[in-house]
């Protein structure tokens, strides 16, 4: 009886730890590349209480691993998202041009671009609207550097303003320390 027992609570234990590991996602694009990504994106708001209480426009972000024939490339998949219905208010949205991450107080600046249509689906999914989708160049090193920081800060900076600190909202910057898993 107390074997069950103990079998039952390692189980329990093992799953709940499962849990909390982020997987890891790959697929073969029709383009003929393999996508890697984590399971979910990060999860960061900004509030506009100028515009209206409670509404947010949100950031996901996550690293993407596009490999094509060996050939591997690493990018910052950013999506922006709003609970903001800006059309209604005559309102565009600012175009972003950079990325900052304050990584333990020292900035990674990225210039940021459309992110490309050639792949059949976004990596990441958004729950919120999207009126952007973007990517960044980085390097496996600076995926890993962010994920070791203690602290992490994002900036957005658009070309009309003087940029937007995002707050945490949901994920975990330490989920990406061993992305993408190596065989």
């Amino acid at each position: 009886m107390y074997a069950s027992i103990r079998l039952a609570l390692l189980l329990t234990v093992t799953l709940s730890a499962c849990a909390r590991t982020p997987l890891e996602q790959s697929r073969l694009d029709s383009s003929g590349v393999t996508v890697v990504t984590l399971d979910q994106s990060l999860v960061l708001s900004h509030s506009l209480p100028s515009i209206a209480a409670g509404v947010r426009d949100y950031v996901y972000i996550g690293p993407v691993e596009i490999n094509n024939m060996g050939n591997r490339e690493y990018y910052l998949w950013v999506s922006l998202a709003s609970t903001i219905d800006r059309e209604f208010l005559g309102l565009t949205p600012s175009d972003a041009s950079e990325l900052v991450l304050l990584v333990d107080d020292e900035p990674m600046q990225f210039p940021i671009v459309r992110w490309r249509t050639e792949l059949d689906a976004p990596p990441y999914l958004s729950s919120t609207p999207v009126y952007a989708t973007l990517e960044a160049k980085t390097t496996l090193d600076q995926i890993h550097r962010i994920a070791a920081a203690q602290t992490v800060e994002l900036h957005l900076i658009a070309d009309t303003d003087g940029g937007s600190l995002y707050q945490y909202w949901n994920g975990d910057w330490a989920a990406w320390q061993n992305f993408p898993e190596q065989p």
